[in-house]
């Protein structure tokens, strides 16, 4: 009996054409390739870029596709900086005329048409929340919940999304108690609803326990996560012709876009983890030192 096929998505060998800082700890990274040329991508699909560690250790990191331009062959990665690791390292680094090499895209997200929609996780997730918001039908509502460190993490989403913005301060990232309390009192539309949740393990498997007792069916809640993360602050910059290197971000190793309980084509999180996650983060999550902050209402 023949083994099953293994179906991967391509490889890409591309040039970094352009970078710009959109908050002091988020980097936009534009790479273009020609095997991009007419490649169609879905919402919040990514891709998996091969690089180094400071040992020469090869490892890959993921990051969601924000924007994709088929027709030039081009790609723009906003990349959390955040830590030691490589992922943040390159983001940070990252220059016009580099090469990075990647696959994808990949991902199996798929939007299903509900009245309302609700997209939570930290600002890792910010450019999945902001693509999928950007491809919901205009007639179904968009309701985000979204935890950064400060005002200055926050990123303007589509003008017909409702933004809750959660301020932890000087609080761990990671933790489920902030998210969990605002997605709790968070007044929901009335109708059918899907949840997409993004973000760091145990806050997320938390948040669906929240939302499934709010009546939010179990198998209508997407969930993507990844490992835990410290972050820095880095200074602006913009550059699309090569420009001087940035101090090395500070990070552990981690994925922006890592992979997703529903993604079969990654290292798959099965039902059962995710349970036993869950019930830990519920007992070990207290009250934080954060604070919930309602900063931007649109739509």
């Amino acid at each position: 009996m023949s083994a099953p096929q293994v179906r991967r998505s391509p490889t890409h060998d591309a040039e970094v054409v352009a970078v710009c800082d959109l908050t002091p700890r988020m980097r936009r990274v534009t790479v273009r390739a020609d095997s991009l040329v007419g490649l169609e991508t879905r919402p919040a699909q990514d891709v998996e870029l091969y690089l180094r560690e400071a040992s020469g250790r090869r490892v890959k990191r993921r990051y969601t596709i924000r924007h994709a331009r088929a027709d030039v062959g081009e790609l723009d990665l906003d990349v959390l900086l955040h830590g030691h690791g490589p992922g943040s390292s390159w983001g940070a680094t990252a220059a016009p005329g580099d090469r990075v090499e990647f696959q994808g895209p990949r991902g199996k997200l798929q939007l299903t048409s509900a009245d309302w929609h609700l997209l939570a996780g930290d600002e890792s997730a910010l450019p999945a929340i902001s693509v999928v918001c950007e491809a919901l039908p205009p007639d179904e509502a968009a309701v985000a919940v979204v935890e950064v460190g400060d005002a200055t993490d926050e990123l303007p989403l589509t003008a017909t999304a409702h933004v809750r913005w959660v301020h932890r301060g000087s609080g761990a990232a990671g933790q489920p108690d902030l998210l969990a309390r605002a997605v709790a009192e968070l007044p929901l539309p009335s109708g059918s609803g899907h949840g997409y949740l993004m973000g760091e393990t145990h806050a997320m498997v938390a948040l669906r326990a929240v939302l499934e007792a709010r009546g939010v069916l179990h198998e209508a809640i997407f969930v993507k996560v990844h490992a835990g993360r410290s972050a820095i602050a880095v200074s602006p910059r913009c550059a699309t012709s090569p420009a001087p290197s940035s101090p090395a971000a500070t990070d552990v190793a981690f994925a922006p876009a890592a992979t997703s309980a529903n993604d079969p084509s990654g290292d798959r999180v099965t039902e059962e983890t995710l349970q036993v996650i869950q019930t830990q983060a519920v007992l070990q999550s207290g009250g934080g030192s954060g604070s919930v902050s309602v900063v931007r209402s649109t739509g």
